[in-house]
């Protein structure tokens, strides 16, 4: 018996597009179960009220793209019968969470969204089970608020899509350093903390031999010394943040220097400057 797990993710907050050409859904296989991918939808109704009776995916209309508010994933897989796939709804919406998580990093990455720490266990969500044929089996869920971000273009969606598919995931140190971007003009101390760590995991893992870890602050010492030694502050301030409870640094003068969000800025710039010109060594 197959079953489609359609779970809709009510988000705090909105989308919006600048236009919709013809953005269908995405089918991604894996482990042996069928993954729908749909594009951002509005639904002006909350998921709490009963019944909800919308029980075609909603889709995005020109008059309503600047205020899409929805993610909607489905999970098919074969079940020998209803009652084991209500048994597996938990696994499910892990599942469907993961996913969601991985989406909305992409989002990120590629700056349609601009936004924090993404907890998707606190998304409302409507979990909906389908038969083959498409009739409802049954349907639970709750909601959520909302908050306004920039427009995207449907281009972008579809190069999601196709990163999702392929597996082309942001890195765990592309994420910090998103995280450190999104809080630096609120929480400079927390943007340090985000920022060094992606340092020290990018060189862990682009850099996994001793030899080549070497080799690549050699390169930074002798051709990028300014840069390097913007990195030897933030790994002082980092230090500073962990053992006093204080965002600053001695610079190589002696001089105690606070770090405030426009020099935070430059920490994470540098990161990024770091990560671009170690790769670029082994092109």
């Amino acid at each position: 018996m197959k079953v489609t797990a359609k779970f809709i993710f009510q988000l705090p907050f909105a989308l919006k597009m600048k236009e919709v050409r013809s953005i269908m859904p995405k089918p991604i296989k894996r482990e042996g179960e069928e993954i729908i991918i749909y594009p951002p939808v509005h639904t002006k109704h909350d998921m709490t009220e009963k019944p909800f009776w919308q029980l075609k995916t909603p889709k995005p209309r020109k008059t309503q793209l600047d205020k899409l508010n929805c993610f909607v994933i489905d999970i098919r897989r074969d079940f020998q019968n209803f009652k084991q796939a209500e048994e597996a709804s938990g696994e499910l919406l892990l599942k469907a969470r993961e996913i969601l998580y991985q989406l909305l990093n992409l989002c990120r990455k590629r700056e349609i969204l601009h936004i924090g720490n993404i907890n998707v266990e606190k998304l409302g969500y409507r979990r909906r089970f389908f038969d083959a044929n498409g009739n409802i089996l049954t349907a639970t869920g709750q909601t959520n608020l909302t908050l306004p971000t920039p427009p995207f273009a449907s281009s972008k969606w579809a190069d999601i899509c196709q990163d999702l598919a392929s597996g082309n995931l942001p890195e765990i140190y592309e994420i910090l350093i998103l995280d450190a971007k999104n809080v630096v003009s609120s929480e400079p101390r927390r943007a340090v903390l985000d920022a060094s760590t992606a340092s020290e995991v990018f060189i862990k893992r682009f850099c996994k031999s001793k030899s080549r870890r070497e080799s690549a602050i050699k390169s930074l010492w002798e051709n990028k010394p300014e840069l390097l030694k913007e990195l030897d502050y933030l790994r002082r301030t980092n230090i500073s943040v962990k053992h006093e409870g204080k965002c600053q640094y001695r610079n190589c003068e002696g001089e105690l220097k606070q770090v405030d969000s426009q020099q935070a800025c430059e920490f994470i710039k540098a990161v990024e400057d770091a990560m671009q010109y170690t790769k670029s060594l082994t092109c």
